[in-house]
């Protein structure tokens, strides 16, 4: 699935908002790739510690990218990781339920976003 921005749109809100897409999308790569990197010595649990902030930061990116819109669903699981995700240093258990719970959400959502479409 392709995300159209037009020219349009970037004549719209300038070259200022362009270069923060790009700057945000650089940043969450660098994030990704030092993640990768990182998953190598670290503990495993700390592997799915990472993808959660970086799904935390890909939910950011329609404040970076103007053709973009802000996600309601997403942006309640995005609240959720920043507050739990920490979970991961004192209660492994809760963390690893948390996880679970915000598989089952994506999936509710998937179902209701695919009965909409119909």
């Amino acid at each position: 699935m392709a995300i159209n921005c037009s020219k349009k749109d970037d004549e719209h809100v300038g070259n200022k908002k362009k270069d923060e897409g790009n700057e945000y999308l650089f940043e969450l790569a660098t994030f990704l790739a030092v993640s990768a990197s990182g998953c190598m010595d670290e503990p495993p649990s700390y592997g799915s510690l990472r993808l959660i902030e970086a799904l935390s930061k890909l939910i950011d990116l329609p404040k970076h990218v103007s053709c973009l819109s802000e996600d309601k669903f997403l942006k309640g699981i995005k609240n959720d990781i920043d507050e739990k995700s920490s979970l991961i240093l004192s209660n492994m258990e809760e963390f690893n339920g948390f996880i679970d719970e915000l598989v089952s959400r994506f999936v509710i959502e998937l179902k209701e976003r695919q009965k909409r479409l119909s």
